[in-house]
């Protein structure tokens, strides 16, 4: 898994007890991914999750199921007439995916969550954004977003 290292990382306490929150994912088997039963029905492999997770989140994660399936769909279909395009599709569907190390480990340093995990619970992280030129406000733009999407009009506010 290309967070495992990352995690243990974090999480990793050799002068106390395991971390609660591995535990509670599975312990060693945190992040294997179950074949076969656990195959969502667009072929995304779930990951060992809890379950409680999975029913909170579940219209959120057929979603993003149909939408891997549809994106993974189109990108067999570009490798047959566009090898260009499929490789900018490709590129685009894995840099959307994966996650940006950077800048967790940053906001985990910042909150000092390696050293006491709790503060996770008693401290928050702001990020202050100011406007520049060329960054627009999303609702100003939304309509331009669901047109590069393919997404219906009104949809990308779902996204939001």
């Amino acid at each position: 898994m290309f967070w495992e290292p990352t995690l243990r990382q974090v999480l990793a306490r050799d002068d106390q007890p395991p971390h609660p929150v591995p535990q509670a994912l599975g312990g060693s088997k945190c992040g294997v991914e179950r074949v076969g039963l656990a195959t969502a029905k667009a072929g995304v492999p779930l990951r060992t999750v809890p379950v409680d997770l999975l029913l909170d989140n579940w219209k959120l994660h057929k979603d993003g199921c149909k939408e891997t399936a549809l994106s993974r769909k189109r990108l067999e279909e570009l490798k047959k007439t566009d090898p260009t395009g499929a490789q900018i599709h490709a590129d685009w569907f894995e840099w959307r995916t994966a996650a940006n190390n950077n800048d967790t480990m940053a906001m985990t340093h910042a909150l000092g969550l390696q050293r006491d995990s709790s503060r996770g619970r008693t401290h928050i992280l702001f990020r202050l954004c100011q406007y520049t030129p060329r960054v627009f406000k999303i609702s100003d733009v939304l309509t331009e977003i669901e047109t590069m999407m393919n997404l219906d009009l009104g949809e990308g506010q779902e996204y939001i």
